[in-house]
C-alpha cells in the first residue's frame, strides 16, 4: 500500500498495525523477569527448548489481542507447527483474540470523510491521537531494554522515520527523554535518511558525531542563507555543550582564513558567541585566535571583557606588546585577533566615541593606538596541516597604522565640538568616514547625540534634515556592512514616542525616519527594511500618510523583476486603497499601477 495516499483511508489502519505490532509483543513481555529456554522479546528459540514449551510460547502470542494482524504471525504459526502444535487450538486463539481494532479505525475514517471531513484531517485526528497515547506511555528504561535485547535491530523504526508526523512525536520524545539510547540512535537514522534539516539543534542527540555534522552543515547552509531564525537554531546546536561549541568555532575558525569569502565566517562566529553569552567560553574563544603563547595579552583582554569595563593598567599591557613590541621578542606582537574580540573592542569603540570620554588625557593615544591596529593590521599565517599542526605567523602588514591612528584622532577631534558646531566639519568628517572603524564610533556617537531631548526640538518645524542623519546615509552609502547597525538606530527612533512634541511635528520626524530607511533601500537593504515597515503597518498603530510617504518614495526607485519576497512584504501595502488609492489614476499609468501590474505578471 502506498504510504502517502492520503485519501484511502485504510492508510490509517496500516500504520496502527505497524505501531501495534511491536508495542503488543513488548507490554506482554516487560512483566515476564522468570528464567526460560525462550527469548519473550524475539522469535529466537533455544534449541534446547521443549516442544511443548515452545507450543505454549506461540499459543500465548496468539491470544494476544488482535495477533492476526501482527506482521510476525507467519513465523510464530512455522515454529509452532513445527513443535506439533494443534491448528485447531491455533485457530481458536486466534480467532478469539480478534478485536479488530484496526478495521475499526478505518471505519471511523470512512465515516467521518462521507460526512464530509477533509481525508487530510481525519488522517491528522487519528495520528495526533496515537501520538498521544504514545507521548504519554512511552518508558525510556523498556525502551532502552528493548533495544538493547534486540541488538539495534529495530526495523520498524525505519519504517517509522519515513513518516514526517512520527519523526517529529521522536523529536518532542527525544527532548523529554534526552538520554534514551533508543531515541538518540533513531536521531541517526533519521540524519542518516537525509533529513537532517528538521532536526531539532537543542536536542542531546546532536552531541553524537555523525549527526552533529550532519546538522551542523545543515545549519550553516540556512545561516549563509538567511532564513529566518537561522542564526539562533545555529546558537543552540553549537551551544548543547562544550565539545559541539568548541569543533564549530574551530571549523568556522579554519573555513575563515582557507576558504574563499571565508572572512565572512568572522561575524558569525561572533553572532554566535554573543548568543550563548556564557563566561566559561571567553577563555576557549581567546585561545582559538591563538592568543595561548602570550599569556598576558589574552589575560587582559579577558579580563576587561568579562568585568564589561575597560582600565588603563590592562590597556597600558596591550599598549606595550602591541605598539611598543620588543625586537628582541621572537614571537612578535599577539595575534591581531585578540583587539579583535567583539566584547572587548566594542568597548574600546564605546570609551573613545562617547559624549563625554572618561578615559585620561595621558592614556587617550593608547586607546586609540589599539583601535587602529586591531582595524588595520594584517596578518598572514601558515594552514594547519598534519605535518605542521600549529599555525605560524609568516607576515605583520603594519602599513595603514599609522593613517588609521591619525584619521581616528581628527574624527574625535570633530566631535569634540559638540552637536551644534559639527555641521562646520562636515566635509572633513565625510572624509574621515571612509574608514570603517569611525563609521562605526560615529554611528554610536550620532545615536547617542540625537537621542537627546533636545535634539529634535527644532528639527520637524523646519523640516530640514540634521546633520546627524546626513552623516548616518554617508555611512550607509560607504559600508554595506553597517547598514544593519544604521537600520536599528533608525528603527529605535521611529517607534520613539516623544511625547513633549506635537503630533504633527511627530509626523514630520517619522517621516524624516522613514526617508533614511529608503537610502538605506536604494543602498541594498532592502528586505530588512520592508520587514520592518511591514510589520510597523501590521500594528496599526502609525498614521497611514507614513505609510504613503514611503511607498510612494519607494515605488520611484524601484524596477522589475521583483522576488517574491519583496512582493510578498510590500504587496499589501501598495494594494490597500487607504494609502495608495488617491494616488492612482483611471488611465493605470501612475506609478502604483504599473508596479501592481509589474507583480501580476511576475506571478
Amino acid at each position: 500500500m502506498d504510504r502517502d495516499d492520503e485519501n484511502d483511508p485504510e492508510y490509517f489502519a496500516e500504520d496502527d498495525g505497524d505501531v501495534h505490532d511491536d508495542a503488543a509483543d513488548h507490554d506482554m513481555d516487560d512483566d515476564a523477569d522468570e528464567p526460560s529456554s525462550l527469548d519473550h522479546t524475539s522469535l529466537e528459540f533455544s534449541t534446547s527448548a521443549p516442544a511443548a514449551e515452545i507450543r505454549d510460547f506461540c499459543l500465548s502470542k496468539f491470544r494476544t489481542m488482535d495477533f492476526i494482524m501482527e506482521p510476525s504471525l507467519m513465523e510464530f504459526l512455522n515454529r509452532y507447527f513445527a513443535s506439533d502444535g494443534d491448528a485447531a487450538s491455533a485457530i481458536e486463539a486466534l480467532s478469539t483474540s480478534y478485536e479488530g481494532l484496526a478495521q475499526y479505525v478505518n471505519l471511523f475514517a470512512e465515516w467521518l470523510i462521507i460526512l464530509g471531513d477533509e481525508p487530510t484531517k481525519v488522517k491528522e485526528l487519528i495520528e495526533n491521537y496515537m501520538e498521544n497515547i504514545l507521548v504519554s506511555s512511552f518508558d525510556p528504561r523498556k525502551a532502552d531494554r528493548i533495544f538493547l535485547q534486540e541488538g539495534g535491530n529495530t526495523h520498524w523504526l525505519n519504517d517509522l522515520i519515513q513518516h514526517k508526523h512520527w519523526r517529529k512525536m521522536i523529536y518532542k520524545l527525544v527532548e523529554t527523554h534526552g538520554e534514551s539510547l533508543m531515541l538518540n540512535f533513531t536521531i541517526k537514522l533519521i540524519a542518516d535518511a537525509g533529513h537532517q534539516n528538521e532536526i531539532p539543534t537543542t536536542i542531546t542527540a546532536v552531541s553524537q558525531t555523525d549527526v552533529f555534522t550532519r546538522v551542523f552543515d545543515s545549519a550553516m547552509g540556512r545561516l549563509i542563507d538567511r532564513q529566518e531564525n537561522a542564526l539562533l537554531d545555529f546558537a543552540r546546536l553549537v551551544a548543547n555543550g562544550e565539545s559541539t561549541f568548541l569543533v564549530a568555532q574551530l571549523v568556522m575558525y579554519s573555513l575563515a582564513y582557507e576558504a574563499p569569502g571565508g572572512l565572512n565566517l568572522m561575524r558569525i562566529m561572533q553572532d554566535v558567541s554573543d548568543s550563548v553569552k556564557n563566561q566559561h567560553i571567553l577563555h576557549i574563544l581567546l585561545i582559538i585566535a591563538r592568543g595561548a603563547a602570550w599569556p598576558r595579552a589574552m589575560q587582559a583582554v579577558a579580563s576587561m571583557s568579562s568585568k564589561k569595563s575597560l582600565n588603563p593598567a590592562d590597556i597600558h599591557i596591550l599598549h606595550q606588546m602591541y605598539i611598543i613590541a620588543n625586537p628582541a621578542d621572537s614571537l612578535g606582537p599577539p595575534p591581531v585577533a585578540l583587539l579583535r574580540f567583539r566584547d572587548f573592542l566594542d568597548l574600546l569603540v564605546e570609551s573613545l566615541f562617547s559624549l563625554e570620554s572618561k578615559i585620561p588625557s595621558d592614556h587617550r593615544i593608547r586607546y586609540i593606538s589599539l583601535l587602529a591596529y586591531a582595524a588595520s593590521v594584517v596578518e598572514k599565517w601558515t594552514t594547519p596541516s598534519k605535518k605542521s599542526p600549529i599555525p605560524m605567523r609568516l607576515e605583520i602588514n603594519r602599513d595603514d597604522v599609522k593613517v588609521t591612528q591619525e584619521m581616528i584622532r581628527k574624527a574625535l577631534e570633530f566631535i569634540a565640538k559638540g552637536p551644534n558646531d559639527i555641521h562646520t566639519e562636515l566635509q572633513n568628517i565625510f572624509t574621515v568616514l571612509r574608514f570603517p572603524v569611525i563609521s562605526m564610533g560615529m554611528i554610536r556617537w550620532i545615536g547617542k547625540t540625537v537621542k537627546q531631548a533636545s535634539y529634535f526640538k527644532f528639527a520637524g518645524e523646519s523640516r530640514n534634515t540634521p546633520v546627524h542623519l546626513i552623516i548616518l546615509d554617508e555611512i550607509a552609502s560607504l559600508h554595506p556592512y553597517l547598514h544593519e547597525k544604521i537600520l536599528d538606530l533608525l528603527m529605535e527612533l521611529f517607534e520613539t514616542a516623544w511625547p513633549q512634541m506635537d503630533m504633527l511635528i511627530r509626523l514630520e520626524l517619522q517621516k524624516m525616519f522613514l526617508d533614511r530607511m529608503i537610502h538605506l533601500v536604494s543602498c541594498g537593504c532592502v528586505l530588512p527594511v520592508l520587514r520592518f515597515v511591514r510589520a510597523a503597518y501590521a500594528k496599526q498603530d502609525t498614521d497611514v500618510s507614513l505609510f504613503r510617504h514611503f511607498v510612494v518614495e519607494l515605488v520611484d526607485i524601484m524596477a522589475p523583476p521583483y522576488s517574491d519576497e519583496l512582493m510578498q512584504l510590500l504587496l499589501p501595502l501598495v494594494s490597500d486603497k487607504d494609502i495608495t488609492g488617491t494616488l492612482r489614476t483611471a488611465d493605470g499609468k501612475d506609478s502604483i499601477s504599473v508596479f501592481l501590474q509589474d507583480c501580476k505578471a511576475s506571478t
